[in-house]
């Protein structure tokens, strides 16, 4: 392990974020949901956490610097990216999103967020294995906020559901990846 960024993770882990953007246009064929999705309510106060992965993701990487966690941080980020990348290809799967009727600013930030969002790529949930890549390796690196990260990654993941964005199985899905990426990239970078 070093303290500084080593040029692989951070392709790795560019490479893998890009995979997103490259299967976001696929047509999707599956749909994941149950009947237990069908009872999650839409909770436009979620969309707060939602939103806040992008600068949670962006806070990790600064707070992990100078620290021997950032490169299985990157590396982890990248593993799990590839791993959905190949997923979100062979097996195109969308979430069916309901129609936004409040004209409230939290309802406003959801029909965006509907608007600009591929429908594609819900399995796995790349908010889910992000969130708790994050929240791991923070915990880590900075023990005595754990309460804290833990809480944040809980958040992110559950707003993935109360914005109805994904279905339960794409939250187990990211789960599923993180732990794997997590479990990969440590073997790879001991």
């Amino acid at each position: 392990m070093s303290n500084g960024v080593e040029l692989l993770p951070a392709m790795v882990a560019i490479s893998g974020a890009f995979m997103y953007v490259l299967t976001s246009g696929i047509e999707p064929k599956y749909f994941f949901g149950t009947h237990w999705d069908k009872k999650i309510p839409l909770l436009p106060v979620f969309v707060l956490p939602y939103i806040f992965l992008l600068p949670y993701g962006i806070g990790t990487l600064l707070a992990l610097i100078g620290t021997p966690y950032l490169d299985p941080f990157l590396l982890s980020m990248g593993i799990a990216g590839w791993m959905a990348g190949a997923i979100w290809y062979l097996v195109p799967a969308a979430m069916s999103r309901p129609k936004i009727v409040k004209n409230d600013v939290l309802s406003g930030l959801i029909a965006a967020i509907y608007r600009l969002d591929a429908k594609a790529n819900t399995f796995p949930s790349s908010h889910v294995f992000s969130a708790m890549i994050c929240s791991y390796f923070l915990s880590l690196a900075h023990p005595e906020f754990i309460v804290i990260f833990t809480t944040t990654g809980v958040l992110i993941v559950l707003s993935t559901l109360f914005v109805r964005q994904h279905h339960l199985a794409d939250v187990a899905g990211g789960a599923a990846w993180a732990i794997t990426a997590i479990s990969v990239a440590h073997t790879l970078w001991a």
